[in-house]
C-alpha cells in the first residue's frame, strides 16, 4: 500500500517516531533519478524534462522537509531505546537527509531536466554515430555532478562523494587497493 508524504507527516501524531520514518524511508518517496525514458513519442522530451525537473522539486521539498529533519534528530536522540535494525534505518535515513539538504533545490531540479536532455542527445548521437551531438551534455554530467559533489562534502574528493551514492563509505583509495590486488592475482 503507498501513503502519500503528507498522511505520513499526519500518522506522525498517533505513531512512534519510528514507525513515521519507516513509512518515509520504505514507501513514500520514489527516487527520481531512476525514472526512465519509456515510449516517450518522439518531440515531447521538452516536456518530459519540464515534468522532471517539476517533479524534482517537489520531491525535494518532501526530502528536506524541516520537519522530517526534526523527526531524525528526536529519533538519534532516542538511539538507545532503538534496536539495531531500527538503528540502521535512523543512520541511513539521516545520512540521506543530510545529503539532500546540501543541495540547492535548483541543482536537483537541473540534474533532472538535464536527464531528460542528455538521454534524448546520447540517443540522437548514438543513431548518427556522432558523438559530438552528445559530448555538450557529457560536460554538463560532469560540470553538475562537480557542483553536487562540492555542495556535499567539499573536504573529500570529488569523486569519492559521488561514490557513496553507489557504494556507501566506499572511497577511491580503498578502490586502488582492491584493483591493485586484482591486477596481481
Amino acid at each position: 500500500m503507498s501513503i502519500c508524504y503528507v498522511d505520513m507527516l499526519a500518522l506522525a501524531r498517533t505513531h512512534s517516531l519510528f514507525r513515521m520514518l519507516m513509512l518515509c524511508v520504505t514507501c513514500c518517496i520514489p527516487d527520481v533519478t531512476t525514472a526512465r525514458q519509456v515510449m516517450m513519442p518522439e518531440g515531447s522530451a521538452g516536456s518530459r524534462g519540464a515534468q522532471k525537473s517539476a517533479l524534482a522539486g517537489v520531491l525535494y521539498d518532501k526530502r528536506t522537509d524541516q520537519q522530517l529533519g526534526s523527526l531524525l534528530q528526536q529519533l538519534k536522540a532516542a538511539a538507545g531505546e532503538l534496536d539495531p535494525v531500527q538503528a540502521a534505518v535512523v543512520r541511513d535515513a539521516t545520512r540521506s537527509y543530510t545529503r539532500e539538504t546540501a543541495l540547492p533545490k535548483e541543482l536537483a531540479q537541473r540534474i533532472a531536466q538535464l536527464e531528460t536532455d542528455a538521454y534524448v542527445a546520447w540517443v540522437a548521437a548514438r543513431k548518427e554515430s556522432d558523438f559530438s551531438k552528445f559530448a555538450p551534455f557529457l560536460q554538463q554530467w560532469v560540470d553538475v555532478n562537480k557542483q553536487k559533489a562540492a555542495a556535499i562534502d567539499p573536504s573529500l574528493p570529488v569523486y569519492d562523494v559521488l561514490l557513496d551514492d553507489y557504494e556507501k563509505g566506499m572511497m577511491s583509495a580503498r578502490l586502488d587497493e582492491i584493483f591493485a590486488e586484482v591486477r596481481t592475482g
